[in-house]
């Protein structure tokens, strides 16, 4: 039996296994219809601006990248 071939791309940081989610939308919550009421989320507050990653997309990405009050800022899970 040969053994399993190394996937050497999949180890490189130029190829993302887990691709970052640059800029996501964001919507009013009262407009953000597909969330449940027990939606888990990670939430983040800054320069008086909030938001609410939900937990279902951040495991697809597991990294944010945003911008929140006016400031880079950087989500991850």
């Amino acid at each position: 039996m040969r053994p399993a071939r190394f996937d050497r791309d999949r180890l490189s940081p130029l190829s993302a296994t887990f691709p970052p989610l640059d800029q996501p939308r964001s919507v009013p919550a009262s407009e953000a219809s597909w969330l449940q009421p027990d939606t888990l989320v990670l939430g983040a507050v800054q320069g008086g601006e909030t938001r609410a990653y939900p937990l279902f997309i951040m495991q697809f990405h597991h990294v944010a990248n945003d911008t929140l009050g006016g400031k880079p800022y950087l989500v991850t899970f």
